[in-house]
């Protein structure tokens, strides 16, 4: 079942989040387009109450990156979810549910937000902790016909100290700041899932996270739009919005300031450091 939500994330500081509905997938507004994954199988043929519409079926390619700093290249198509380690070696760290039942999309809005990131705080179960992947889905449906997952971006890898906000300049922490090219895939306009190789680990030690931002670059009106997890009871101080496409950024919380009622689905791969 598909319906079409605005979520603001206006450029203006303190700003409101939209809200209503619209229509015009071109008008590049907040849009957070919901599909059902865990649905029936005939459940792609139901209309939705909202607006009338047959649902389409979301749709996705894979792909692989492996890169070292700043530097991404593509590399052979693979299952979602990376190439499995051996049993028991490598732990995936998640805000979001393993399997998730409401699955929606964040855009920005352009061309004020054009640039801008979303960043995910992930804290790992265990320290001290080597991450060594990075995956996101870039996806895309009918109702936001702007979406184009097939565009180059960039993505940031940094930690945090134990209770440290985050950074206006995150590459002057001296916490092990990573920029990742993510290069372009043709293929790939109706999204894929992105896995970035981190060539040397980044290793948390106790109490810290880490942060991953990933750019929504456009191209025209065309601009990424990332995954998220509808859920019951979204948690404050992990996803957040920069309001700049560059640094000094001005984070804003996407549940707190702006009521958002999912999480990115953002993921990092690590193993434990003996």
């Amino acid at each position: 079942m598909i319906h079409t939500l605005v979520i603001g994330c206006d450029n203006d500081s303190s700003s409101e989040p939209s809200t209503g509905q619209n229509g015009d997938a071109t008008a590049a507004l907040d849009l957070g387009a919901e599909f059902d994954l865990g649905a029936a199988p005939d459940a792609a043929n139901e209309v939705d109450s909202h607006t009338g519409d047959t649902a389409p079926e979301p749709t996705r390619d894979d792909a692989t990156l492996n890169s070292d700093a700043g530097q991404a290249v593509d590399d052979m198509a693979m299952v979602d979810g990376g190439t499995p380690a051996p049993e028991g070696s490598q732990i995936t760290v998640r805000n979001t549910p393993d399997m998730c039942d409401r699955v929606a999309l964040l855009a920005p809005s352009l061309p004020s937000e054009a640039g801008h990131y979303v960043a995910s705080v992930l804290t790992p179960p265990v320290y001290p902790f080597a991450i060594e992947t990075i995956e996101y889905s870039l996806v895309s449906n009918d109702d936001v016909a702007t979406c184009d997952g097939s565009l180059a971006h960039q993505v940031l890898l940094f930690a945090l100290d134990a209770d440290s906000p985050m950074p206006a300049t995150p590459s002057a922490t001296g916490l092990g700041y990573r920029p990742y090219n993510v290069p372009d895939a043709q293929n790939s306009q109706a999204g894929r899932q992105v896995s970035i190789t981190v060539p040397i680990p980044l290793i948390l030690t106790e109490g810290q996270r880490a942060a991953v931002a990933i750019q929504f670059a456009t191209q025209g009106d065309q601009h990424i739009c990332v995954a998220t997890c509808e859920v019951d009871d979204a948690a404050r101080g992990i996803d957040w919005w920069s309001n700049a496409e560059s640094s000094p950024f001005r984070w804003q919380d996407l549940v707190g300031d702006f009521g958002l009622t999912g999480q990115v689905m953002t993921e990092l791969i690590g193993t434990p450091v003996q």
